[in-house]
Formats: C-alpha cells, sequence, structure tokens
C-alpha cells in the first residue's frame, strides 16, 4: 500500500492528499469524510450495494525523529453487502481503530534488528503526500466481512456433498477418507 505522489489524472474516488511537510513535532488531528459521489464510486469498488456512510478522526505524528509518520484513526461505516449465499443485502456497521506507521523508501537503517514480533514493518512512503482518504478506505475495506451471510441464509446440503451423518457412496472418490473417518471414530 504504497502512500505517494498520486498521478494527478488518478486521482481516488476518496482522496485526501495531505502534505506532510505540515506535520511538525505536534499531533495532528484531521476529519475526512465521503460525500455521496464518493461513497458510490467506493460501493462500486468495494462491490457493496451501497455505501450510506463513510467517516473518519485521524492522528498523524512523527516518530523515530521524524522520519516515520504514525496515523492512529477511527473509522465509523453503514454498508450493505451483497449475502455469499443469496446475493440479498445484508447490513454492515463498522466501528474500526487502526494504527500505521509509514516510512519513506529506504529510510529503515539495514543495521537495525526489530526483535519485537509483535510489530509491524512500516508502510513505503514515497514523496511528501499520504492520501488519507485512500487509507481510510482501504481500513474500511479491511474491516467488511469477507463473506457477509444474511441470517435467514441456509445451504442446501445436498449440493455441497454428503453431511457427516450421511453415507458416502462406494464409488466416490471420497469413500475411502470417509472410511478412515468411520474407523477413527470407533477407535475412540
Amino acid at each position: 500500500m504504497s502512500q505517494g505522489d498520486p498521478d494527478p489524472g488518478a486521482a481516488g474516488e476518496f482522496s485526501r492528499p495531505f502534505n506532510l511537510r505540515e506535520l511538525g513535532e505536534r499531533p495532528l488531528r484531521r476529519s475526512v469524510e465521503a460525500d455521496a459521489a464518493e461513497r458510490a464510486a467506493l460501493a462500486e469498488r468495494f462491490d457493496l450495494i451501497e455505501l450510506a456512510g463513510l467517516q473518519a478522526e485521524l492522528t498523524l505524528r512523527r516518530l523515530r525523529g521524524g522520519s516515520t509518520v504514525r496515523v492512529e484513526g477511527r473509522i465509523v461505516g453503514a454498508a450493505t453487502q451483497r449475502c455469499v449465499v443469496t446475493l440479498g443485502p445484508v447490513p454492515a456497521e463498522v466501528e474500526e481503530r487502526f494504527e500505521l506507521d509509514f516510512q519513506p523508501s529506504g529510510g529503515s537503517d539495514p543495521t537495525e534488528v526489530v526483535l519485537d514480533a509483535e510489530l509491524d514493518e512500516p508502510e513505503p512512503l514515497e514523496g511528501e503526500r499520504l492520501d488519507l482518504g485512500e487509507l481510510v478506505a482501504q481500513q474500511f475495506a479491511l474491516a467488511l466481512d469477507p463473506y457477509p451471510r444474511a441470517p435467514d441464509a441456509a445451504l442446501v446440503q445436498s449440493e455441497w456433498g454428503a453431511s457427516d451423518d450421511e453415507e458416502v457412496p462406494g464409488d466416490n472418490p471420497f469413500a475411502a477418507l470417509a472410511s478412515l473417518k468411520d474407523r477413527g471414530r470407533r477407535e475412540r
């Protein structure tokens, strides 16, 4: 997810460029909210039926002597997704917090050893701009349920094969596996 200087002719659906030169030693707070046209474009991009709202509160600060920029945020959004079974509407409410670090490409010290496995590598940063809208859009997409399912959606078992209680026909290529499964149950 490179957040470099965008191509002026290729602005994203929800672009809010932020010039990092504005960020001094004190943290800055920014609010971003998608308008109706941006929400419609993002709904198409993320294959949503509707995106009723998307907004975020962000705090930007410099770390490690100023080379790394940390963005902490809280996203609130309301969407309607498609059920993976019926393709019917499934409402989705998102309220998500995130934290990401960005560092200029080539900005890390190759001799520096990070011993904390919990720390993620900073995202590469090209140039002096960070697109806060695109960042919010990506974090929103990550927070959505990847397999939304309507509460009343049910898979018909016969379409997907035998259940644990059903017999597997002998000519089925998985019959040998079913016999191993049955043998494992008897040995317990």
